[in-house]
C-alpha cells in the first residue's frame, strides 16, 4: 500500500488536465426508490391481471355471475338450466292479491228476500196487526202470490200479459216502492178517497192513495189504460 501511495505521489498532471478532470459532472446517486417504485407497480399490475383472470376466465369466457342480465321476459314454462322458470307477467296485481274488505264482505253474498211467502191469504193476515182492505175484484181473485213484509201485505197476479201488484199497510207512507218520476198524473175518486194515477203517454203504471189511516198502491207492468187499472179497484 505504501508503495502504491508513493507511486501515485510521483504522478504529476498539468493544470489543464486537472481542470478538465474536475469539470466532469459527477453522476447523481441513484436512489433505491427509483428501482422500488417500478417493481411495486409491476407487482400491482400482476395482481390486477391475476384477479381479472379469475373473474373472467383465462379461456376468454365470462363468469356467469358477471354476465349481463337478460332483460327479455322468459316465456311461461320455459326451462333454464333444467329448472322451470315462472312467468313474471302472470303475477296478479296487488289488488287481485289482496282484495279489499268490502270485496271480501260482498263476495258471494246474496241479499235476503225481506218478504215472507204464504200459501193462503188467511195465513198471511194472521201475522198482521190489522184487517187489510181488499177493494173491488182483488177480493175475489184466485191464484194470488201472497207475501208480507213486517206489517205490509202484498198481493201479486198476472192477467192478459200484465203483472199487477197490490199493497197495503198502516200509516200514510207511500208503500208502492215505485220512485220513478212520471210525466203524467191523474186524479180518480175511490169510495170518497182521492187516488193519484201516474204514468206516461196516457198509460197508467201506478195508483196510490190513503184512507182511514192506511196506505194503498196498485202497480201495473207494462202500463195499462186508466180504465183497466182502476177497474181492478171497483166491483
Amino acid at each position: 500500500m505504501k508503495r502504491y501511495k508513493a507511486a501515485m505521489d510521483q504522478i504529476v498532471v498539468s493544470d489543464a488536465l486537472r481542470q478538465r478532470v474536475l469539470s466532469l459532472e459527477k453522476p447523481a446517486a441513484v436512489s433505491r426508490w427509483r428501482w422500488v417504485r417500478p417493481v411495486c407497480g409491476a407487482a400491482a399490475c400482476a395482481v390486477v391481471v391475476a384477479v381479472t383472470g379469475l373473474w373472467f376466465g383465462l379461456d376468454g369466457q365470462k363468469s356467469t355471475d358477471l354476465a349481463a342480465p337478460n332483460l327479455a321476459t322468459p316465456e311461461a314454462g320455459t326451462a333454464t338450466g333444467g329448472e322451470e322458470t315462472a312467468d313474471v307477467n302472470m303475477a296478479p296485481s296487488v289488488r287481485e292479491q289482496e282484495p279489499t274488505a268490502d270485496a271480501n264482505l260482498l263476495d258471494g253474498m246474496t241479499l235476503a228476500n225481506p218478504f215472507t211467502q204464504w200459501d193462503s191469504l188467511e195465513d198471511a193476515v194472521a201475522t198482521l196487526s190489522f184487517e187489510p182492505v181488499l177493494p173491488g175484484r182483488i177480493a175475489v181473485l184466485s191464484g194470488l202470490q201472497i207475501s208480507t213484509m213486517d206489517q205490509m201485505l202484498q198481493l201479486c197476479w198476472q192477467a192478459d200479459g200484465v203483472d199487477y201488484c197490490y199493497r197495503t199497510a198502516p200509516g200514510d207512507d207511500d208503500v208502492s216502492g215505485d220512485w220513478n218520476g212520471y210525466s203524467q198524473t191523474w186524479s180518480w175518486i175511490l169510495s170518497g178517497s182521492e187516488v193519484t194515477l201516474k204514468g206516461e203517454d196516457d198509460l197508467c203504471s201506478l195508483a196510490v192513495w190513503q184512507a182511514d189511516g192506511y196506505s194503498f198502491s196498485l202497480s201495473a207492468s207494462p202500463a195499462v189504460s186508466q180504465e183497466t187499472l182502476t177497474g181492478w179497484l171497483t166491483e
